[in-house]
């Protein structure tokens, strides 16, 4: 299995910030009982607009990088996840309206490797340490497995999308 991802850079938010995040997303993060997990997906959440101008030019340059930026209408969206001891995110993908590149920065990791790329048999396991950015294609199947740690682990995971492209 040959899956395309690159590590973007390698950026972390200062404590005060991490704290802040982590507290605001008990607050304001839906929770899955299931997985054990909380989430901002699909939510407009104005406590993670402090980081809306550092993923806009993270999102510039990964688009500068796969040579769409020039000839594209793009957009992108992001959002917070935290994992609770014992949480879980199901095999899934991101290759719905218009994603072509999805990303994930792992912002609290205590540098364990719960994320993974599969294709239902096996599994690749890129690095993960605190502050990666990865990159990949939206179609590659991910997933989070079981986070055995007594912290939380904290992560952006986005998506780019190209909403015109001139040949």
């Amino acid at each position: 299995m040959k899956i395309p991802w690159y590590i973007h850079g390698n950026w972390k938010l200062d404590s005060s910030q991490l704290t802040d995040l982590e507290n605001n997303l008990y607050k304001i993060g839906l929770v899955s009982w299931e997985d054990k997990m909380i989430t901002t997906y699909g939510q407009d959440c104005k406590e993670l607009s402090f980081l809306k101008n550092f993923y806009k030019e993270r999102v510039d340059e990964i688009a500068k990088d796969q040579t769409f930026y020039n000839n594209s209408l793009i957009a992108f969206e992001f959002w917070a996840q935290m994992y609770d001891k014992k949480a879980i995110h199901g095999t899934h993908t991101h290759f719905t309206n218009n994603n072509v590149i999805s990303f994930v920065h792992f912002l609290q990791t205590n540098n364990s490797k719960c994320f993974v790329f599969t294709n239902g048999s096996e599994v690749e396991i890129p690095q993960q340490q605190e502050g990666d950015f990865i990159v990949f294609p939206s179609y590659v199947s991910h997933k989070v497995v079981t986070h055995n740690s007594d912290y939380n682990r904290i992560v952006i995971a986005g998506n780019i999308k190209i909403l015109e492209h001139e040949n």
